[in-house]
């Protein structure tokens, strides 16, 4: 008897971040449209990309009094959300897909840096759990801009 309840308490470990991940996905799928609102960087990087997936060279008129140009991680994130406004349509619940994607990325990263310096699983856990239940971060996760994916770019390196 005492055997089978240290099996379902390791059972119960190794299910228990796959399970974690997989409902705060699916609780922010539900909430990625009305939290937060739709914030003016989002419709301009939008519409952005909307233009320049169909012409790369074209410039934007209203930074007429300074030179402008793309850099590295501007292009990287238009040519995402490029993909993304080609396959799945122009709304913003697929725009800010992208930074829930990358967003989840980084937790599952942050998860295993954490295992990878010997802390505990169940540490880990709580300490992935207080980060995603962090407000800057569940606005990171659910705006349609570059920080997400610099985020999980930091921890991949």
């Amino acid at each position: 008897m005492q055997t089978r309840k240290i099996i379902n308490k390791k059972r119960l470990k190794k299910y228990l971040f796959p399970a974690f991940i997989l409902v705060y996905f699916i609780v922010n799928l539900l909430f990625l449209t009305d939290f937060p609102y739709v914030h003016s960087d989002e419709a301009w990087l939008s519409g952005l990309s909307r233009v320049l997936i169909n012409d790369f060279k074209m410039e934007y008129t209203f930074f007429d009094l300074f030179p402008t140009t793309h850099h590295t991680m501007k292009i990287f994130f238009i040519m995402i959300q490029g993909l993304f406004i080609k396959g799945f349509g122009y709304n913003i619940f697929v725009l800010r897909l992208i930074s829930l994607i990358f967003s989840m990325g980084s937790l599952l990263l942050f998860y295993k840096i954490l295992l990878n310096y010997n802390i505990k699983k169940m540490a880990s856990l709580m300490y992935t759990i207080l980060l995603a239940l962090n407000l800057q971060w569940l606005m990171v996760s659910h705006i349609a801009r570059q920080e997400a994916i610099l985020i999980f770019l930091f921890l991949l390196a």
